[in-house]
């Protein structure tokens, strides 16, 4: 993927910079715009930022767990929750910040938090920071603390995070959307439980010394790696990575890939045309593979993206749109389970700014 990969350099004296992965990618024949997650890149996060400092146990006081669930009996404690909004948006939560109601897009995959001012909610700017966009472009921000943020009936602490600097307008459900939530606000070892078709979200914290039986059977699940929630699938026969990423509105497969997976020019000339937009316009096609499998499930006539500027497969809202993802960072596994056949429109509500993937604070 194109994009900066190493620790930001000096802008001038006074300021750092700080490097933006993500791009502005606008279909031809449609108005949404999606956006695009840095990879590698997301690695040096942790390295290279200085957020201010704030308590971040993650969430606390689940509620008890009266059942088994599809994971088994030793996950003592859990807590469902409904999404907002309507099929073809990517998943969205109610959340609670500065005691008032709003909302915030969620990816498991994804580490900082990013917010957004809408309305009567807006955050400090403690720290001027810079972001740099994949297309060269700086632009100013803030780091910034989310006071008394909690998801659900699941309390967090105040949340460090970064405060982009376009204002958000839109609503769901009555409630002001205010950014970006990803696996950072959980536990340790959860177990995220994603059920787009049936607009529910479920958390779990497993049980210390919990047996593996009680896992998903490995036929069901697949190895997953922690960092970019890398997953090994299967494109027209062929073996691939691919990363999960349920808030990209459709899946993308690198242009280079495309020989691998047994597609040629040939294949991809008659597709539909659209247009990746990050500074340059890039010409990509829509090409619907023989097959994806993930895990034991099989999908036929499965739609990606064939372009330039990204280095893995992607899987995004069109294949978790079709049955429930479970994602198990206690033993690092993913397992999906189709339910459905039917795809809403990919028009609906996606987060659609920038990235960060590297930080560096001014002092």
């Amino acid at each position: 993927m194109k994009g900066l990969l190493s620790c930001p350099t000096k802008v001038d004296a006074k300021h750092e910079a700080i490097s933006v992965m993500g791009r502005r990618r606008a279909l031809v024949g449609a108005t949404f715009i999606l956006a695009r997650i840095s990879l590698a890149s997301m690695l040096l996060l942790s390295s290279c930022s200085d957020l201010p400092s704030a308590e971040s146990p993650g969430m606390t006081n689940p509620r008890e767990s009266q059942g088994q669930g599809r994971l088994g009996g030793c996950i003592p404690a859990s807590a469902s929750l409904s999404l907002l909004g309507i099929p073809g948006d990517s998943p969205i939560l109610p959340v609670q910040v500065q005691g008032q109601k709003a909302a915030m897009f969620f990816s498991p995959g994804f580490v900082p938090l990013l917010f957004r001012n809408n309305g009567p909610i807006s955050f400090q700017k403690l720290r001027h920071v810079y972001l740099r966009q994949q297309d060269g472009d700086v632009l100013s921000a803030s780091a910034s603390i989310a006071s008394s943020l909690s998801v659900g009936d699941l309390k967090a602490a105040d949340r460090t995070g970064y405060l982009l600097p376009d204002p958000d307008d839109r609503t769901v459900n009555g409630r002001p959307i205010i950014g970006m939530l990803g696996r950072d606000i959980l536990p340790g070892g959860a177990v995220v439980e994603l059920d787009i078709p049936g607009r529910r979200i479920t958390f779990s914290i497993p049980q210390v010394g919990c047996p593996s039986s009680s896992r998903p059977p490995p036929g069901r699940s697949i190895s997953m790696q922690q960092e970019v929630l890398l997953v090994p699938v299967q494109i027209n026969g062929q073996l691939v990575q691919a990363v999960l990423d349920p808030d990209l509105p459709v899946s993308v497969l690198p242009s280079n890939m495309a020989n691998t997976v047994g597609l040629s020019s040939a294949d991809l000339a008659n597709d539909k045309s659209v247009v990746t937009k990050f500074g340059k316009s890039v010409l990509g096609r829509r090409h619907h593979v023989k097959t994806l499998d993930v895990g034991d499930v099989r999908l036929q006539d499965f739609a990606f993206d064939v372009e330039d500027g990204v280095q893995y497969a992607m899987l995004g809202l069109n294949f978790f749109e079709l049955g429930q993802a479970v994602f198990d960072f206690s033993d690092l596994r993913f397992s999906f389970t189709q339910t459905t056949k039917v795809l809403p429109s990919p028009t609906g509500l996606h987060f659609d700014q920038t990235r960060v993937a590297h930080v560096s604070v001014n002092q």
